[in-house]
């Protein structure tokens, strides 16, 4: 288990989300964040998206890796 597979790159988040919007399927997430692939800021940022049903649109922000709320849960650790 690496860094790279065991969070979803953005890329692949934000094709999915369309895939299943174009269906009208659920979306993956919609009252919860997701972690993607990635880090910011010497590692002590990373990405994490969801749908927002009320925007229309998908939201992206970056977080404390070691940090957790009850929308995100935690991020497992990056491997170097």
């Amino acid at each position: 288990m690496t860094q790279n597979n065991v969070h979803i790159p953005l890329q692949t988040y934000l094709t999915l989300q369309a895939d299943r919007l174009q269906r009208d399927i659920p979306t993956i997430d919609h009252d919860t964040w997701t972690w993607t692939n990635g880090t910011y800021h010497n590692g002590l940022r990373a990405p994490a998206v969801r749908w927002s049903p009320f925007y229309g649109q998908v939201l992206l922000r970056n977080d404390d890796v070691d940090g957790s709320y009850d929308g995100l849960g935690v991020r497992l650790p990056v491997w170097g």
